[in-house]
């Protein structure tokens, strides 16, 4: 119900269970206006046309293939999803857990969306772990500044290489 206030892109990613009926009945929630109570305050909204539904690892993974982003595409429209848009994580199952595949991933859905308007228009960004080092780190008393704790990262560098190959492939 928050959400559907407010007036920015708000993207979730789909549950972990992958019930897909959640994750497109979350986004139609947040484009519905409402009316909640938060103490004694009513609060009524407009509905936010922002939502971005984040593909993230799938029963079946990947999920960025053109035909998983084809089908996710026509659950949003099936749910008359409005503004339907979609970001891709490009790290996780996504990439088997091999961060440094980022790079080839995004690229991949560029190549494989680049002839189909509707397509290319959808995908707004890409969700990538990025970092100061490559890699991570697990906790001790004598941690490496600048390295991930959680997720393996691709180093600065590389995501400098990332952001020109996307601007080039635009």
């Amino acid at each position: 119900e928050v959400s559907s206030w407010l007036n920015i892109p708000v993207w979730m990613k789909n549950p972990t269970s992958w019930d897909l009926d959640i994750m497109v009945n979350s986004i139609a929630a947040w484009q519905t206006p409402s009316t909640y109570a938060i103490g004694t305050e009513i609060y009524e909204t407009e509905g936010n046309n922002l939502s971005h539904w984040v593909l993230r690892w799938w029963t079946d993974w990947p999920n960025y293939t053109k035909k998983d982003i084809e089908e996710t595409y026509e659950m949003m429209k099936t749910r008359k999803i409005k503004s339907p848009a979609i970001i891709i994580d490009t790290n996780h199952a996504n990439s088997q857990k091999k961060y440094e595949r980022q790079i080839e991933i995004m690229a991949e859905v560029m190549v494989s969306t680049s002839k189909d308007e509707e397509l290319k228009n959808l995908i707004k960004w890409f969700m990538v772990e990025s970092y100061i080092y490559d890699g991570r780190q697990n906790y001790s008393e004598n941690c490496k500044k600048w390295l991930s704790l959680t997720d393996p990262c691709i180093w600065k560098e590389k995501t400098e290489d990332l952001i020109m190959k996307l601007y080039n492939m635009l």
